[in-house]
């Protein structure tokens, strides 16, 4: 299938994970950019690491940005800070408010999360990635093992700030949103098939490997959109960065 020319597309992983969990769509996408997680500061927000990430890739307006799962909400916070033409989320969350109830009641603890043994948990893990584990909870087996891969201080720092997350960006791009209906890390939130959300059934966590074709077509999907309105002549995003906002009279 032909791959539309357009917009550079950027696309976060997921908690911690690495840029493996997009390999068929970099396939399918060549021109696709996973960048390596940066190393996050003592004391650094989401907002503030957002905005060092957006300042280092350099990130074009007009652009696409999406990820999966935590990559995001990372995503989301990104755009404050650039003009994308789109985002795209894959099993993620738009908004604090969809946040699972049973993560949720952690937020009062989130300082703890610094504390985690990840080294430990990603050890105890070990089981769940083994071959006949692959075999008989092939979604199990390839959370875990993206677990075991993730760095222990990017990890901790990760979930105290999804904890912390409370308020989304105010975007005028279009948002496109793909979500699995068996996703037990982050459920479908209510409502999502009547806000249009592309629903996968049977689909887990990592739709971009579960799902690849799914999760290509959203992307395609963006993409020719944006293409379609450029050349239109319409802007492809009318999306107004933090510093803009903090100008405005």
């Amino acid at each position: 299938m032909n791959v539309p020319t357009g917009p550079p597309l950027y696309l976060f992983p997921g908690l911690a994970a690495d840029a493996g969990i997009f390999t068929l769509q970099k396939l399918a996408f060549p021109g696709l950019v996973v960048p390596p997680w940066l190393a996050p500061k003592n004391g650094e927000t989401l907002g503030e690491y957002a905005r060092r990430f957006a300042d280092e890739l350099k990130i074009p307006p007009g652009a696409i940005l999406g990820g999966s799962s935590f990559g995001g909400v990372l995503a989301l916070e990104v755009a404050r800070y650039v003009r994308p033409a789109a985002v795209v989320l894959i099993g993620s969350l738009h908004e604090p408010a969809a946040f699972p109830y049973r993560w949720g009641i952690f937020r009062p603890v989130k300082p703890v999360c610094r504390f985690l043994p990840v080294r430990v948990l990603q050890w105890a893990a070990y089981p769940a990635t083994t071959a006949m584990a692959r075999r008989r909870l092939p979604r199990v087996a390839t959370l875990m093992r993206q677990f075991r891969q993730a760095e222990p201080r990017l990890f901790r720092w990760s979930v105290e700030q999804l904890l912390a997350w409370r308020e989304p960006p105010k975007l005028t791009c279009p948002v496109y949103r793909i979500h699995g209906d068996r996703d037990w890390v982050l459920p479908l939130p209510n409502g999502a098939r009547r806000d249009g959300v592309e629903v996968v059934e049977g689909g887990g966590h990592i739709l971009s490997v579960s799902h690849p074709g799914r999760v290509n077509a959203v992307l395609r999907q963006a993409i020719e959109a944006v293409v379609a309105n450029t050349a239109k002549g319409q802007p492809s995003s009318e999306s107004v960065t933090a510093a803009e906002a903090d100008e405005s009279p």
